[in-house]
């Protein structure tokens, strides 16, 4: 994720200070407020037989979400998103949405604290999607110098922050099985590669598996769907 002082139009009240990250920024990529990223096009993923539409900026999409180009043409400047198959019926999965997309077009602070198992794992979900973006760039850069070789730009997720949040999680349940699916944190964890985090969880699931048993335990499941259930299962957390 981008780390920077946010500006004054990107303030907002509910964002702790005490952790929040920062990137240094050139000034010769500031722009004014007035040619910031405007976002003209749209993003449309499938709920059932609803459409959620979520805008956009064309450009920036095409440099930072190779993916873009390959989603389907509905016309009007809209695109019709692959989602993998993923779930829309959770709240928390069109929050990751316009988390991810926030992060895309240049914000400089995502404040990661009371963030859920759930939450965390639906924006990993989105960004694959996407393609994986590695770097995200300010909202006031250059366009034509975004996604180039050479500009500057800071990580799409800030991992130590996204840490931090698990294991104050952890410390406010008293442990970490105490939180709603905080088995799909081994899934975060996984992708993300937080070491630290994967410990955490495996520390807890021994408090639920048995000397004869190879497989997860189902009281850990909560409400964890048949499909990422699988995907937990596929990590053989058991033994290691």
């Amino acid at each position: 994720m981008a780390k920077n002082k946010e500006t004054s139009t990107e303030k907002e009240s509910s964002i702790s200070t005490r952790d929040r990250p920062h990137i240094t920024r050139s000034v010769s990529h500031r722009l004014s407020q007035s040619n910031r990223v405007k976002r003209t096009s749209t993003l449309c993923v499938l709920k059932g037989n609803e459409i959620l539409s979520f805008p956009v900026d064309e450009d920036r999409m095409n440099r930072i979400c190779p993916p873009w180009r390959q989603f389907e043409l509905l016309g009007g400047r809209k695109r019709m998103a692959d989602t993998n198959g993923m779930d829309f019926v959770h709240e928390r999965a069109k929050d990751a949405i316009r988390i991810v997309l926030d992060i895309v077009h240049g914000k400089e602070v995502v404040n990661y604290e009371n963030f859920s198992p759930r939450l965390l794992f639906y924006i990993l979900e989105v960004h694959a999607w996407l393609g994986h973006p590695k770097a995200t760039y300010s909202s006031g850069m250059d366009p034509k110098m975004v996604g180039t070789q050479g500009a500057q730009s800071s990580p799409f997720f800030d991992k130590d922050a996204i840490s931090r949040c698990i294991f104050d999680m952890a410390r406010k349940a008293k442990y970490l099985y105490r939180v709603k699916d905080w088995l799909l944190l081994a899934l975060v964890a996984e992708k993300l590669r937080l070491h630290d985090v994967m410990q955490l969880v495996l520390d807890n699931l021994c408090l639920f598996c048995r000397a004869d048993k190879r497989e997860l335990p189902e009281e850990a499941r909560d409400c964890i769907q048949d499909r990422d259930w699988a995907r937990i299962q596929n990590l053989r957390l058991i033994g290691q």
